[in-house]
């Protein structure tokens, strides 16, 4: 699955994502996301089988379902991959504190 906005991205636009995602408005909103999904699939599983034109309610259905789903796990993997190239590019750039960061990571896992 390819990247949203994949090298077109700029590096300020990147450390925005970066702070976002550590933020709870980002957790909020991937529940959101992920809360769409269910109930996207759970129409899918409502759809009459009786009903007059069975067939296309159903594909529809699943085709809005699976729409739903790809575009979420598109933006969320999307998301994951720009803030790592970000930090990459940021470590590049700053190595010490990328060594600093890396340390105080691995003592803070040490610690509890």
């Amino acid at each position: 699955m390819a990247t949203v906005l994949g090298d077109k991205l700029s590096q300020e636009k990147r450390l925005l994502l970066g702070q976002m995602s550590v933020t709870a408005a980002w957790i909020v909103l991937k529940d959101m996301m992920e809360e769409a999904c269910l109930e996207a699939t759970k129409a899918v599983m409502k759809v009459d089988p009786m009903a007059d034109k069975y067939p296309e309610l159903l594909q529809r259905a699943q085709m809005e379902a699976r729409a739903m789903n790809d575009f979420s796990v598109s933006i969320i993997k999307s998301v994951e991959r720009q803030v790592k190239v970000g930090q990459y590019v940021h470590d590049k750039q700053n190595p010490l504190e990328a060594i600093a960061r890396d340390k105080n990571q691995a003592d803070d896992l040490n610690a509890k």
